[in-house]
């Protein structure tokens, strides 16, 4: 039996895999869709500590706590850092990686590296508390970077409801996820595990990732969907899923 983790994105929870999860589950494969530390909920948000490195262990503590091996790593948009870096501790108990429109991080390398120094100030200057308040707002400390809109994920051709349903779930972002840069130990190790990578063609910032992925000389499947195609496209997902597992 095959088993599954998928790892969502930034502003999102675990809970945006759940039709991806059914699919799997109904075809016979074991799967979990943890949300990452510190994005429970927009009330109770991450604080200034958690990291890049925080969510990498979240998934090493699920794969050894509950013994998994062969496990296919499936990492949505920011998570490409997160399932890169997992593997790269435990190499022997990943089956296979699994980018879905998700960064393929060097050594070294955090998502504002990526971004650029623009992007990064922007960013910045947009961080609030706990309570949602800037800093012209008064707060005295901020690390969270507030959800942007949902629609932007789903996609123009987006179901109003699904728009809706994902607006009210999307969480705050510690700051520090962005910023901390992925470790390595042993990238050959890394690039060794059988990797795939999902580009979601409706989405263009990212899809130079692809050809990332090709020079690479991984599988590349196009979906034409946003962003977030385990949510508009969750059979065209499902079907990859079991097909690379």
């Amino acid at each position: 039996m095959t088993t599954y983790i998928l790892i969502h994105g930034s502003w999102h929870t675990g809970e945006a895999w759940y039709k991806v999860e059914k699919i799997l589950a109904d075809n016979g494969a074991a799967v979990y869709a943890p949300t990452l530390s510190g994005m429970e909920s927009i009330e109770n948000p991450g604080g200034p500590e958690v990291g890049l490195n925080t969510h990498i262990q979240d998934i090493v503590r699920l794969i050894e706590d509950h013994d998994l091996t062969d496990v296919v790593l499936v990492g949505h948009s920011y998570s490409g850092f997160v399932i890169t870096g997992a593997a790269d501790l435990l190499p022997g108990r990943i089956k296979k990686l699994v980018y879905l429109d998700a960064f393929i991080p060097e050594n070294n390398q955090s998502l504002f590296d990526i971004m650029g120094p623009a992007s990064e100030a922007g960013m910045r200057a947009g961080l609030v508390n706990a309570q949602g308040q800037s800093k012209s707002d008064g707060a005295d400390e901020v690390w969270l970077l507030p959800p942007g809109d949902a629609a932007g994920y789903l996609g123009k051709d987006a179901d109003p409801e699904m728009v809706a349903w994902l607006q009210a779930r999307l969480v705050y972002k510690p700051v520090a996820t962005f910023a901390e840069k992925v470790q390595i130990h042993d990238m050959t190790a890394v690039r060794a595990i059988p990797s795939v990578h999902i580009q979601c063609t409706q989405f263009p910032y990212l899809a130079w990732l692809a050809d990332k992925a090709r020079g690479l000389g991984w599988p590349v499947y196009d979906i034409e969907t946003g962003h977030d195609a385990m949510l508009t496209e969750p059979e065209a997902v499902a079907e990859i899923l079991l097909q690379e597992g």
